[in-house]
């Protein structure tokens, strides 16, 4: 009797670790996405928001490598390198948190990364693609995208109910 008590108590513990360790990460998760959401919205005269952009970056990489199948972390690492002025990089942490599955955040967030770099036909395209996904997020976009973007729903809007729409708008690259 006592031996079966062990073994289900051992089954027990063996079954919690791996959410303990997820549990742990998504707190991990939490921290860097408070750290960039106040570095993002901060004043500019904030002291040093270099060093928590790098922590915040190096924090949701490792909160990556423990949440393998997450897409948030690599998007919250991507909008890091973003703020620390490196859209190549976080293009290419974009890509791999697609890899993962689309979000609309993710489309939204690499448009913002190609704006940054002066690709605005790239940046239009992801973020008609964000938007017809989830057309609340029209509302998220900088000014000038947001109008210029009204048309183009719309057609593919007029194209859907009349049947016309071949495909929905690709995402670049």
């Amino acid at each position: 009797m006592i031996a079966w008590r062990v073994a289900v108590a051992l089954l027990i513990v063996a079954a919690s670790v791996p959410e303990l360790v997820r549990y742990a990460a998504e707190r991990r998760l939490y921290q860097a996405s408070a750290v960039v959401r106040s570095v993002f919205s901060a004043p500019r005269g904030m002291p040093n928001p270099g060093n928590l952009v790098a922590w915040a970056i190096s924090l949701a990489s490792n909160v990556a490598a423990d949440l393998p199948r997450d897409w948030r972390a690599l998007n919250l690492e991507a909008s890091a390198l973003l703020i620390a002025r490196e859209p190549e990089r976080a293009l290419g942490r974009y890509r791999e948190a697609l890899k993962l599955g689309e979000r609309p955040e993710i489309d939204v967030n690499m448009g913002r990364a190609h704006a940054s770099v002066g690709r605005h036909d790239l940046a239009a395209a992801a973020f008609l693609r964000a938007v017809w996904i989830s057309p609340a997020l029209l509302s998220r976009l900088p000014g000038a995208s947001r109008e210029a973007l009204r048309p183009q729903l719309a057609a593919l809007e007029a194209e859907l109910v009349s049947g016309r729409l071949a495909a929905p708008p690709a995402l670049p690259d």
